[in-house]
């Protein structure tokens, strides 16, 4: 059970910290003028200082519910565990960018107004779940 926990809140965190920093870089991307190396590792960890806090708040619910789903569908052995926490990870993204989407009337993820800049930010929570697929428990009760 501590496995399970600590898995799952590392795979938050990392899901958060992916967003967060694909999220800044795209965004300096759409500033359309030449960055530095080290000016997008300043924005990104700003972003992983200010705005990653509020958006935990956000992903970490939303990845319990899509890990949920994962950790039943494990029972049946049509994909590997890997496949369907990543798919938990980008379904979390998803998730939290359609439900800001509904509470807002625009975008509240800068990143996420284009439609690729809302790809890369899923394939962010895709490589997270990824970590909870590495970390999480192994055996028959996987969630």
């Amino acid at each position: 059970m501590v496995r399970r926990i600590l898995a799952f809140l590392f795979a938050a965190a990392a899901i958060t910290a992916f967003v967060a920093v694909v999220g800044s870089q795209i965004n300096l991307d759409a500033l359309g003028v030449a960055v530095t190396p080290a000016d997008r590792a300043a924005a990104a960890a700003l972003d992983l200082v200010g705005a990653a806090p509020l958006l935990a708040l956000f992903i970490a619910p939303a990845f319990l519910v899509t890990a949920l789903i994962a950790g039943f569908a494990l029972r049946h052995p049509l994909f590997g565990r890997l496949v369907l926490f990543a798919l938990a990870g980008a379904g979390s993204v998803l998730l939290v960018l359609h439900v800001l989407g509904v509470v807002f009337p625009m975008p509240a993820l800068a990143a996420a107004r284009t439609v690729e800049g809302a790809q890369l930010m899923t394939a962010a929570g895709a490589l997270g779940g990824l970590v909870y697929g590495f970390l999480g428990p192994r055996g028959r009760r996987h969630a």
